[in-house]
């Protein structure tokens, strides 16, 4: 049997266990050998908290898509405005190599996002804090005040980026609790079908009911 998506997973375990309690040639017969009315209900129990994990794994799946698509969008706007700081620094300190490199004014972006931030940290905290700085590209308008707000927007994208892998953590924390309800349930469902295949090996459309398939 291929893979089988858990929406139709679920779809088949409310078949079984409900008509194994509702159909009543079934429930009286398999509650002869230990599926009473008591066990059935215990077992709808399971079934549940797998239902209520799968809503909630949807919920957590959700969040942190949000939280991931917040940070990308305060990334790109951000990047737009230090990628055109950047430009006109460099424009400024051009015969200064050595204090562009002091600024991380030179050379590439880095790849990884706690070392991008940390270079465009560096760079408005030189603009914010370093006269020689400031002389030098206050002709462009990047003032201070300008610096400062970058960095509040930096801090925005250190919040943003803790937020999104805290949901993430979450959301994978969710499908272990899932996986480990459905499973726990279809150990279950496994026992109860051997069992039910027993009971009605003459009778298949008991066990079509069950949505067990019987071959014909």
């Amino acid at each position: 049997m291929g893979y089988i998506k858990i929406p139709e997973r679920l779809r088949r375990h409310r078949i079984l266990i409900n008509n194994g309690i509702n159909d009543p040639v079934i429930a009286d017969r398999m509650a002869t050998v230990g599926y009473t009315p008591e066990a059935m209900q215990e077992a709808q129990g399971v079934l549940q908290s797998a239902e209520e994990a799968t809503e909630a794994n949807k919920t957590e799946q959700g969040e942190y898509r949000e939280a991931m698509d917040a940070r990308q969008e305060a990334k790109s706007s951000f990047h737009e405005e230090y990628l055109r700081h950047l430009d006109f620094v460099r424009i400024a300190l051009e015969d200064q190599p050595a204090l562009m490199q002091k600024i991380d004014a030179s050379g590439a972006r880095a790849r990884t996002q706690a070392e991008y931030l940390a270079q465009a940290k560096n760079f408005y905290n030189s603009i914010a804090t370093d006269t020689t700085v400031q002389a030098a590209v206050s002709i462009f308008g990047i003032t201070p005040e300008v610096a400062t707000t970058q960095l509040a927007a930096i801090e925005n994208l250190y919040t943003l980026m803790e937020q999104a892998e805290r949901e993430e953590g979450d959301a994978q924390h969710q499908i272990k609790v899932r996986d480990q309800k459905l499973d726990e349930f279809e150990d279950w469902a496994n026992r109860y079908k051997k069992v039910a295949r027993l009971m009605f090996a003459n009778e298949p459309q008991y066990l079509e009911k069950l949505g067990i398939i019987v071959k014909s």
